[in-house]
C-alpha cells in the first residue's frame, strides 16, 4: 500500500508498531500504555488508500482478596480488591486520580455504597461490619479523573461485567458457649472464622533450604480467628483424615497428592523438592511451589465452615484462581549460609589465589621494568688473585629474574678441595637505580644455609670455606 503507516503523539514522538502485528500491510497494531492526552496523527498516508481507525479499550482485570468465605455478624472487617493490568497491579497516578467505591448488598437486599481507599500494590479496601446474617455481594467500581480540553471527564475503571458481584462472603450469627456467662461475655463479638495457618513454609518468607534438600515439612495449625485452636474435640471428626495437600503447578492443575496427619496439633506433610540448580533455580533466582489443601466433606460440625489458607496481607493475593484453599508463589531459596559458602567463599579463595599471583606478579614486573637497557649479573670474584674484584671466575645472569634456582651450578676451588654450593637461591626486590638480592646458599655438607644481601657494586665475601678468599657482587 505504499510508505509505511506512522503515528505520531501529542509530544510529537513515534508509537511503534506493536510485536505481533502481521506482515500484511492490510492493517497496522499499535498498543500505547498510559496514553499521553491530545490528538494522535497519521502520516505517510498513501492517498490513494482510505484508512479507518479502531481503538480498543483493555480494561484492567479485578480480583478479589477478601473477607474469603465467612465471616461473622458486627466483626468489623476490609473489604479488598485488586486491580491488575497486564498482569501488573495498577498503580494511581497523580494526574489521573481514582475515585473508587464498593457496593454492598446485604441478604435482605438493602444496599450500602461505601468509599474505597487505595493501600498501593493495585489494592483498594473499605471497612465494613455486617449487621445481617447470610450471603453478602460486592460490586466494585472506580472512576478515573481526566482533564481534557472539554473539561474533567470520568471513565469508569473497569468493565461492569468484571465489577458487578465481584465478590461475595457468608455472615454467620455468633452463638456464647452455653457455659459462659451474660458478664464473661466481652463487649466485641469473636470472631470464629476458621482459617488454616501455613506455619511452614512461611507465605510470605518463603523456605530456605540446603542444597540436597530433597523434602521440606509443610506445617499448619487450625485457627478460630486470631486464635489457635488448642482442641479438635466437637469441632472436626477424625481430623487425622481430614486434610490432604496437593501439589500444583503454576496453571492450578494437580501434580502431586501427599497425605496430611495430625502431629501435636499440627498437620503436617513431607513435600517433595525438585530445583533445577543447574539452571540457578534456588541459588541464582528462587524456585516456587504452589500448595493446595483439601479438606473432607462433613468432618466439620453443621454450622462451621472452614474459610481456607490464611495469607498475611502482603502476599494475601498468592492464590491460584483466586481460591482461598491454596497458596501460590511460595519462594525456594538455599540458605544464607549456604550461599555464603557457594558464592563468597569461593570468591575469597580466588582473591586470595589473584593475591597471591600479584604479590610474584607484581615484583616480577617491576623488576622487569628496572632492567629495560642494562644487564644485570651476579659475579663471583677470587679476591686472592683478582683483589679489586675486576675480572669474575663466574658470571650468573639474573636479568628480569624475579628469583632463581642455581643448586649444584656455583663452586670454587680452595686450596684443599673443590667447594660446590648444593643448595643456591637468589630472591630479588624491587628497587629502582640498584638492584638488591638476597642470596641463600649451602656449601655441600653444611646443613645451615647462609644469608646474604646485596645492593648496588660493593662486593661480599662468600662465607663458609675452610681457605680462600671468594667475593660475590653484583653487576650491571
Amino acid at each position: 500500500l505504499g510508505g509505511q503507516l506512522s503515528i505520531i503523539d501529542p509530544n510529537g514522538l513515534s508509537v511503534p508498531i506493536s510485536a505481533g502485528t502481521p506482515q500484511q500491510e492490510t492493517y497496522a497494531r499499535y498498543l500505547v500504555d498510559n496514553p499521553t492526552i491530545g490528538t494522535y496523527q497519521l502520516i505517510n498516508k498513501n492517498r490513494r488508500v482510505s484508512y479507518k481507525v479502531f481503538v480498543e479499550e483493555e480494561l484492567p482485570n479485578l480480583q478479589f482478596l477478601g473477607p474469603l468465605g465467612t465471616t461473622n455478624q458486627l466483626v468489623e472487617r476490609d473489604i479488598v480488591f485488586k486491580v491488575v493490568q497486564q498482569g501488573q497491579a495498577l498503580d494511581v497516578l497523580p494526574q489521573w486520580p481514582i475515585n473508587a467505591q464498593v457496593h454492598v448488598t446485604a441478604p435482605s437486599g438493602a444496599t450500602q455504597t461505601l468509599s474505597a481507599t487505595f493501600e498501593g500494590d493495585g489494592k483498594f479496601a473499605a471497612a465494613w461490619k455486617p449487621t445481617e446474617i447470610g450471603q453478602y455481594l460486592f460490586d466494585f467500581q472506580g472512576t478515573i479523573a481526566v482533564n481534557t480540553t472539554q473539561g474533567i471527564k470520568q471513565y469508569a475503571l473497569v468493565d461492569d461485567s468484571v465489577a458487578r458481584q465481584a465478590g461475595s462472603v457468608e455472615v454467620l450469627a455468633y452463638t456464647p458457649p452455653p457455659n459462659l456467662s451474660a458478664t464473661g461475655l466481652n463487649l466485641s463479638v469473636p470472631d470464629t472464622a476458621l482459617w488454616l495457618h501455613l506455619e511452614n513454609p512461611a507465605p510470605e518468607e518463603g523456605l530456605n533450604i540446603s542444597p540436597w534438600a530433597e523434602t521440606t515439612q509443610v506445617k499448619m495449625s487450625l485457627y478460630q480467628g486470631n486464635n489457635p485452636v488448642t482442641t479438635l474435640d466437637n469441632l472436626v471428626t477424625e481430623p487425622e483424615t481430614w486434610l490432604r495437600l496437593e501439589k500444583m503447578d503454576p496453571s492450578g492443575k494437580p501434580m502431586l497428592e501427599m497425605p496430611i496427619r495430625l502431629e501435636n496439633g499440627y498437620f503436617v506433610a513431607q513435600l517433595p523438592l525438585q530445583l533445577n540448580t543447574a539452571n540457578g533455580e534456588g541459588w541464582w533466582y528462587p524456585g516456587q511451589i504452589h500448595l493446595h489443601v483439601v479438606a473432607a466433606s462433613n468432618r466439620l460440625a453443621a454450622d462451621r465452615k472452614l474459610n481456607g489458607i490464611w495469607l498475611p496481607k502482603a502476599v494475601e493475593d498468592k492464590r491460584l484462581r483466586g481460591n482461598p484453599m491454596t497458596v501460590a508463589e511460595i519462594e525456594i531459596n538455599w540458605s544464607f549460609g549456604w550461599l555464603f559458602l557457594i558464592s563468597v567463599v569461593p570468591f575469597l579463595i580466588l582473591a586470595t589465589l589473584v593475591g597471591i599471583g600479584l604479590r610474584f606478579l607484581l615484583p616480577c614486573l617491576s623488576i622487569r621494568g628496572e632492567d629495560q637497557g642494562q644487564h644485570v649479573n651476579l659475579l663471583i670474584y677470587d679476591g686472592t688473585e683478582d683483589p679489586g674484584a675486576v675480572v669474575p671466575i663466574q658470571k650468573l645472569p639474573i636479568t628480569g629474574r624475579c628469583s632463581l634456582k642455581l643448586d649444584g651450578q656455583v663452586n670454587v676451588m680452595t686450596e684443599s678441595q673443590r667447594m660446590v654450593a648444593e643448595y643456591f637461591r637468589i630472591t630479588r626486590t624491587p628497587n629502582p637505580g640498584s638492584p638488591t638480592i638476597t642470596v641463600q646458599y649451602r656449601w655441600q655438607g653444611e646443613n645451615k644455609p647462609h644469608i646474604l644481601r646485596l645492593s648496588g657494586k660493593i662486593p661480599t665475601p662468600l662465607r663458609g670455606m675452610p681457605s680462600g678468599n671468594y667475593m660475590i657482587a653484583l653487576g650491571y
